[in-house]
């Protein structure tokens, strides 16, 4: 059964410290977090380069459905990666497979979470930064608690919702620090962006008080 919890106003996280706690946790477990991140952006990398050979022979309405495709692997694989962050920030080993999360759990749950996490990017794109602030920490639930996408949702817009600003300032700052990989030649985003990962998994479990779920009696 999903976890039922009263939620109450949260307060964002220090992002200095996180960001501190999220090198060092990547120092730990770099050649895991590393490659896990190198297949998610591989991927990325590979589909859209195939969809613009594709798109160059088609109309425009199909060249806006194949560039919106392009997301697939964010969506397939980015709830692997904040389960591998969130392993590795509690001191446990994340694995490779980790990366699979999405099949092998409730699919619909964390599809609910990613969709909400960036419908902020129909806003211009710059809502993004707010749905993420508002809404990572949902996909963190789902993976920790086994909370269904609603009661994630509801969660975090009970409880991040009154401290929205300090939640957006730490969403934009560590967006801004994986940020920093991307103008280091590209590839220093195959680093950023594990720590960043990092550093929101120790936010979420310093924001939420949240402990190793205990095993099954």
């Amino acid at each position: 059964m999903p976890e039922s919890t009263t939620a109450t106003a949260v307060a964002g996280p220090n992002v200095g410290e996180c960001l501190r706690a999220g090198l060092a946790t990547f120092k730990t477990h770099a050649k895991v977090l590393f490659l896990g991140f190198l297949i998610f952006v591989a991927a990325n990398i590979v589909l859209s380069v195939l969809l613009q050979l594709l798109a160059g022979s088609l109309g425009l309405f199909l060249i806006v459905m194949l560039s919106a495709a392009s997301i697939i692997p964010s969506l397939l694989l980015l709830p692997g990666l904040y389960s591998m962050a969130l392993k590795a920030a509690r001191g446990q080993n994340p694995e490779l497979r980790d990366l699979m999360l999405m099949f092998n759990d409730r699919f619909i749950h964390h599809l609910g979470m990613l969709l909400l996490q960036s419908c902020g990017a129909l806003a211009c794109g710059i809502g993004v930064i707010v749905t993420q602030a508002l809404f990572i920490p949902g996909s963190f639930m789902v993976i920790d608690r086994k909370m269904d996408w609603d009661g994630a949702m509801g969660m975090c817009v009970e409880s991040i919702k009154p401290k929205l600003v300090n939640w957006i300032v730490f969403s934009l700052l560590l967006f801004l620090a994986g940020l920093a990989g991307v103008l280091a030649c590209g590839i220093g985003v195959l680093v950023t962006g594990p720590i960043v990962l990092c550093a929101w998994a120790h936010g979420y479990l310093s924001a939420f008080k949240s402990e190793p779920p205990k095993p099954a009696a």
